[in-house]
């Protein structure tokens, strides 16, 4: 995990020391803004398909929407710290979804992951 998010997003030193803190440059961040928030995505679709119930559709769209919700809140506060080099990485990288041209160097970084 210190690997593939960095100690300091690990050890949340960021929101103790805000001013200190710098945008992530390990490889999973070159896919997915907010790679954690998306494998909770996945844990809510996972749940939805095992159960597959009306209860299990609402508890996802509700999780889901508080989410979104919640990311940008928080890109609120990152663009505040790290102003247009923040955009600009917004622009090029997706928050919560893989772009299919993305879904291959996914796959590559899990497996590299696996390895180690």
């Amino acid at each position: 995990a210190l690997l593939t998010f960095g100690i300091d997003y690990m050890t949340v030193v960021y929101l103790y020391f805000p001013e200190e803190s710098e945008v992530q440059q390990h490889e999973i961040y070159s896919i997915l803004r907010h790679p954690a928030y998306f494998a909770v995505t996945l844990m809510g679709a996972a749940g939805l398909v095992f159960r597959c119930s009306v209860y299990s559709i609402l508890m996802f769209i509700i999780v889901y929407a508080l989410l979104r919700l919640h990311i940008a809140r928080e890109e609120k506060e990152l663009i505040a710290r790290f102003g247009s080099s923040y955009r600009e990485y917004m622009k090029g990288v997706p928050a919560l979804h893989i772009r299919p041209r993305s879904v291959r160097s996914f796959f590559r970084f899990l497996k590299n992951r696996q390895a180690k």
